[in-house]
Formats: C-alpha cells, structure tokens, sequence
C-alpha cells in the first residue's frame, strides 16, 4: 500500500514540480515588459525569478484584463492600442507563441548552482502531495495516540498507543460487539447511546461503518514513526538520493504536517 502511494502521487508530484521549474527566467531591466508592470501598480506583479510557464500565466491574465483575445478564436491575441502593444513585435499575437515571444525580454538563469537553488527553493514552497495520509496509515511502524477515555471505554486496556491497523480493528470490534455504550441498527449503522461516556465526547448519535476511519482521524493524535518512505518500500530504487539526504527527511515532514487531522469535507463528526 505505501509503495503504491509513493509511486503513483509522491514520487510523480515531487519530479512534475522539479520539471516545471527546469528552466527559470530574470526580466532584463531594459525590457519593455518591465516597464509596462511598473505602470500597472494593482496589476499582480512579476516575482524576481519566474518560469517561463508562470510567465505566461501572469500575461494571459494581462491579456484576460484587456480584452485582447479573439471571440472564438482564443488563440489569437489582439494589442493593438492597448498598453502592451510596446512591449511586442506586432499587433496580433499567437498564444502558443508566447514562450518564443517573451525570450527577448528575459535572461535565462545558466548557472548550475544558481537554477538548482532557485528549483529546490520554488519546489519547497510550492510541492503539495494531495493525499498523503495513507503512507502513514498504512505504516505499522507509525504511532497514534487517543484520550484516555475514549481508550479505557473502546479499547478496554490501559495502552494509549497503537498502529492505524490496530485502533481500526479494536474500533471496529467495539461498534460490532454489543455493549453498555453503543446500540445496532442494521449490520452497517450503529448509535451511541445517550448513557454512554462516548456522548459527552462524540456530538453525535449515529455512526455508519464505514466512518469508523474518519472518526479515528478526529480522535487520533499522530505521534511518529520509525520508517521513511525508501525503508518502507525496500524494492524501490532511488538513484537521485539516499536514505540520509535532507529531501527524504523534507518530505517526511512535508507528508506529516499535510497528515494533520486531514478528513473528508463531506461529513464533520463534532468531537469536544
């Protein structure tokens, strides 16, 4: 399950945001482009460094507010008596052409050392992995921590500390059991009866099956683990790095942090 995560959103998310910052441009300060943004103060500015993907976006924005694109043909650009007319060749522009257009008007960064600082600064602030969580779900090293009396009543131990697996098989076998604290509907809904400790705790009365995962993410506390992704997944081969580099550990925290209390929006299950 981890390896199948790592490979199909981890590893593809992290090598799409370093491919898309490849190649990295610095407006000429001379560039009529530049001057342009300079008489446009409420216009969303150029940062200092900016792909050329990004560049492209923040023009067709620029297009977008003066109307320059061509109804039904949205490929065909016209800036004639507008503000960016300076700023190009002619009056009518290709969209696709773009990247070719704005080559005069930018220097590209070369130096090896300068394009990698800029691609790890950009990917660090900008990498999101949409669904992290099950890489730590799924890891029996991880550990998660639940209030005392949520484990004295559902776990019937006094540990406060388990795998994911192990929480989803002690929940799920206390919502089946019959008990003092929940009641059977059907063989998928279960309530909590109002007696119950569990009412003061969880705001609600009915509980299907399936949200047995989605309660536990709001009653859990993530605590750790002891695995990375790469000791997690032995067959996967990574030339690029080792355990012991800072990426690894960086996107450790990057999966954690992203993990937090991370549910489905379609239901809130209230819990004090």
């Amino acid at each position: 399950m981890a390896a199948d995560h790592l490979t199909t959103e981890v590893v593809p998310a992290l090598e799409t945001a370093l491919e898309s910052h490849r190649e990295i441009w610095v407006l000429k300060d001379g560039s009529p482009l530049r001057t342009y943004f300079a008489a446009q103060p409420n216009a969303r500015q150029p940062n200092a460094t900016m792909t050329p993907a990004e560049w492209i976006r923040l023009l067709r924005d620029q297009f977008y507010i003066h109307n320059c694109f061509e109804a039904g043909n949205t490929d065909i650009l016209h800036i004639m008596d507008t503000p960016l007319q300076s700023c190009f060749p002619s009056p009518i522009l290709y969209a696709p052409d773009l990247y070719h257009l704005c080559l005069p008007h930018v220097n590209i960064v070369t130096d090896q050392e300068t394009r990698d600082r800029l691609k790890h600064t950009a990917v660090k602030d900008e990498l999101y992995i949409e669904s992290p969580a099950a890489l730590l779900y799924h890891d029996p090293t991880a550990k998660f921590w639940i209030p005392p009396m949520v484990n004295r009543i559902m776990c019937g131990n006094a540990n406060i500390c388990y795998s994911w697996q192990e929480l989803h098989d002690l929940f799920t076998k206390f919502f089946t059991t019959p008990n003092v604290h929940v009641g059977r509907i059907d063989t998928t809904m279960y309530t909590i009866h109002p007696t119950s400790g569990l009412a003061d705790i969880f705001k609600f009365k009915t509980l299907h099956l399936e949200q047995i995962p989605l309660l536990m993410k709001h009653v859990t506390k993530y605590l750790g683990k002891t695995s990375t992704m790469i000791t997690l997944c032995p067959k996967l081969k990574f030339t690029q790095c080792k355990v012991s580099d800072s990426v690894i550990a960086w996107l450790e925290n990057n999966i954690a942090i992203n993990t937090q209390h991370r549910s489905p929006h379609t239901l809130h299950i209230v819990i004090d």
